[in-house]
């Protein structure tokens, strides 16, 4: 078998000289199969998709757009795109940014950058289930933190600070909540910052970031990355 670390297919099925498993993620699979075949659509929690003129917002921008050649681009971002979006942020550079194909294709770099097997991920519950599933398949174990209805759909923050040990390598939240719609509290968000902060000793400093949501709208999703490698 080859176990080369320089190929993904290898690389999952040989940590540890040991073979993946593959956990299901029955919401997509079920998702995928009627979502584009039914009349009313009452499960999705994406928002209304903005129109391309909408997001290119003049008649040059669009010109330029509809000129663009259909090539491959470069696979972390184009220098410009990966200018404006570190100008986002204090101190960041273009080096610091890589451009992903969505949201998934980042939680899987992600997750197959920090989780070993054994290691542990606290996921909060309920979420879009991509991250529980990644965390198990790298061969970690998943602590989950729950949203309480009776709290407004908020996590107790005494429960995350007991649910993160040394073998944590990241807290992974929804904000706004999918599927609940709740948007975190101060004292929540404080909670994952500082458990991501002071809980975890013995890797590097905790990484604490903030990101906008689509387009600069609504609430920021704070998230913390537990170790580098």
């Amino acid at each position: 078998m080859d176990c080369s670390p320089n190929v993904l297919t290898a690389r999952l099925r040989c940590r540890d000289g040991k073979r993946v498993k593959l956990v299901p993620f029955e919401m997509e699979r079920w998702q995928s199969t009627w979502e584009n075949t039914v009349d009313f659509n009452l499960s999705e929690s994406g928002v209304q998709p903005i129109p391309l003129r909408e997001l290119l917002g003049d008649e040059a921008a669009t010109e330029r757009f509809l000129d663009h050649p259909l090539a491959y681009s470069q696979g972390n971002g184009t220098p410009e795109l990966r200018a404006k979006i570190a100008a986002m942020y204090r101190d960041a550079s273009p080096g610091h940014v890589l451009v992903t194909n969505g949201s998934s294709e980042a939680n899987l770099l992600a997750m197959w950058h920090l989780v070993e097997r054994g290691d542990e991920v606290v996921v909060m519950l309920p979420n879009y289930m991509e991250n529980w599933g990644l965390a198990q398949m790298f061969g970690g174990n998943v602590k989950p933190l729950r949203l309480q209805e009776s709290r407004s759909w908020q996590f107790d923050p005494d429960e995350l600070s007991s649910l993160v040990t040394p073998k944590t390598k990241a807290i992974a939240i929804c904000n706004p909540n999918n599927p609940t719609g709740a948007v975190m509290g101060d004292a929540q968000r404080k909670a994952v910052l500082d458990a991501a902060r002071d809980r975890v000793h013995g890797c590097s400093p905790m990484k604490c970031t903030s990101v906008r949501s689509a387009k600069g709208r609504g609430p920021r999703a704070y998230g913390a990355s537990m170790n580098e490698r």
